[in-house]
């Protein structure tokens, strides 16, 4: 059975990969529809990886090392070149919440990650780049991806 997300937000599409049948399925406001995963990608949704019924993928995540009030940091596609450039797969990435407390102060971490979902063969070399199992992070959720960040001032990011 493939896990359903009960809402979603408006105009926000998740694709979850499915266990058992290896097909995805976008879910969005009151539909549920198969799609290939490149036409997923086309529409720029935010994809939520599902491990595998036989345990050969697993889920990891990384902070986008982004600063409250200030530019800079990663973007997801940024995370996932740096593990495709050392030769490791991606079955799927996403945009999250680490679900850890962070002090609300300019200069301070963000709580925004990058969730991916690997062969389990590739764990050591992606630990290397700085990735961590997820389950790590039971707060830990998926959540839509905010744009960079490139030149706030720091005195209009402040109200």
């Amino acid at each position: 059975m493939i896990p359903v997300v009960p809402r979603v937000a408006a105009g926000l599409l998740l694709v979850l990969a499915g266990a058992v049948r290896g097909e995805t399925i976008v879910a969005g406001p009151g539909a549920l529809r198969p799609i290939a995963p490149a036409a997923a990608a086309a529409t720029g949704a935010t994809v939520v990886a599902v491990a595998n019924a036989n345990g050969a993928t697993t889920r990891l995540y990384r902070s986008l090392g982004r600063r409250q009030c200030e530019p800079g940091g990663e973007t997801l596609a940024v995370a996932t070149a740096r593990l495709r450039d050392a030769g490791i797969g991606v079955t799927s990435a996403a945009c999250g919440d680490s679900g850890q407390m962070v002090v609300a102060m300019c200069g301070a971490a963000t709580t925004e990650i990058a969730i991916v979902e690997v062969r389990r063969e590739d764990l050591a070399r992606a630990g290397a780049l700085g990735f961590r199992p997820l389950r790590d992070l039971p707060d830990a959720r998926v959540a839509a991806c905010s744009p960079a960040r490139r030149d706030i001032p720091r005195d209009a990011a402040s109200p």
